[in-house]
């Protein structure tokens, strides 16, 4: 299948109509070169690159040799298994002191009430100087996962609480934070009248991008993407609304860096699902470009780091196109850059996803290496001069190539 990159730049649209994609911008500067390293796994097939602190140490989830599915930190070349309670875990996020958050399989499975199918019961997790602390849940069966520990041992993430007249407490979700001197986890709340909401990233000043839902089944959803501003004390101060791209559509915000500038996705008023981003101190929304021009219903734009660089993965309409992608801005607005064409074309790796950056334009996500999936992490190896710059001529001869079809796992 051959790949073309199109884009839009950033201002405003008319909404109501499907104008998604038009030519690159003239003058589009790429950041980066990027050399690519495969994490490997714990002695089984596959693994997967979560994130990432500024020193280039990595997290995620690798399979060992029984098959199980285990958390992992890479630092220097090693790939080292987390301690779990036996049955595996995944990491999400690791701070500078090296501390980890993410979540434990506690061997349990539960029979989910909707539809009845066997579920593993998973545990918010910390590793504190390389030991498990099982951080359990809001109440109820102890599901959830830690998405983001601050350099100052915040945590924020999801997990399960019981409501009350809920029978089916297990599987609504909420939001929560843990402080460093207390590590129970305490419920972040929602907007007024919903039930289930979503953390999945803070920054220095304890503001927090997620999402509030109003239902779970039995009708309509209504899904919100939020600001949580905390209290130094962990006390939710305000939930701010931030809009979706189009009236009555849903939204999501996923990343944040400390400019206060959000990353995220949305719905066009045809439903179309598109990558957004919004400013800081702004709660309307600019529409990101995006690679393919049929794009599928997966479209993530999942961290955004101090420089603006925005991160993250795109589908095509039969999920059989994946595209690890980046994010840039010009003098013309928004920029998408396909991040396979910024590795040696001879590497073996056909990037799928792009999931976290640090503050040296460092990258991690998973991709196919040999016919496996595996954890990646780029490395930036130049920058461009001041002239290079990618014109349609050039954007061609990067991004017209076949590609393979690229497996999942999450």
């Amino acid at each position: 299948m051959l790949r073309t990159i199109l884009c839009v730049s950033g201002g405003a649209i008319a909404l109501g109509a499907p104008i998604l994609f038009q030519a690159l911008p003239a003058q589009a500067l790429v950041p980066h070169r990027y050399h690519v390293t495969d994490l490997g796994t714990l002695g089984g097939t596959s693994s997967l690159a979560y994130g990432l602190n500024e020193a280039g140490n990595v997290v995620g989830v690798a399979e060992d040799a029984d098959g199980i599915s285990r958390a992992f930190v890479w630092s220097d070349g090693t790939m080292t298994a987390l301690p779990d309670l036996g049955f595996g875990g995944v990491a999400y996020d690791i701070n500078s002191l090296g501390n980890v958050t993410g979540a434990v399989d506690t061997g349990l499975d539960y029979a989910r009430p909707w539809d009845g199918r066997s579920s593993s019961v998973d545990s918010v997790a910390l590793w504190q100087s390389g030991q498990l602390v099982n951080l359990g849940s809001l109440g109820g069966i102890p599901r959830g996962e830690g998405r983001r520990l601050t350099d100052d041992g915040w945590i924020v993430g999801t997990a399960s609480a019981p409501l009350p007249s809920v029978p089916e407490e297990d599987i609504w979700q909420r939001a929560f934070v843990a402080l460093p001197d207390d590590s129970s986890l305490r419920d972040a709340g929602t907007f007024p009248g919903d039930i289930r909401s979503f953390i999945f990233d803070l920054n220095g000043t304890k503001q927090a991008p997620g999402f509030s839902v109003s239902d779970n089944r039995g009708g309509p959803e209504a899904t919100q993407a939020g600001l949580w501003q905390f209290d130094i004390d962990g006390s939710v101060q305000s939930i701010t609304p931030l809009e979706p791209l189009a009236s009555a559509q849903t939204s999501v915000a996923l990343g944040i860096n400390e400019v206060g500038e959000v990353v995220g996705r949305s719905a066009t008023a045809a439903g179309q699902n598109v990558t957004v981003y919004w400013g800081a101190g702004q709660t309307s929304p600019e529409l990101l470009p995006v690679l393919s021009e049929n794009p599928g219903s997966y479209v993530r734009a999942w961290q955004i780091n101090d420089s603006s660089l925005v991160v993250g993965e795109l589908r095509d309409a039969t999920d059989a196109e994946r595209f690890a992608t980046l994010w840039t801005r010009d003098t013309s607005g928004w920029v998408n850059v396909d991040l396979q064409t910024l590795i040696p074309a001879d590497s073996g790796w056909d990037l799928s996803g792009a999931l976290s950056i640090n503050n040296s334009d460092q990258i991690v996500g998973y991709g196919t290496f040999d016919g496996e999936q595996r954890g990646f992490l780029l490395t930036p190896v130049s920058v461009p001069e001041p002239g290079l710059l990618f014109g349609m001529g050039a954007i061609a001869l990067l991004a017209l190539r076949l590609r393979r079809t690229s497996p999942a796992t999450h």
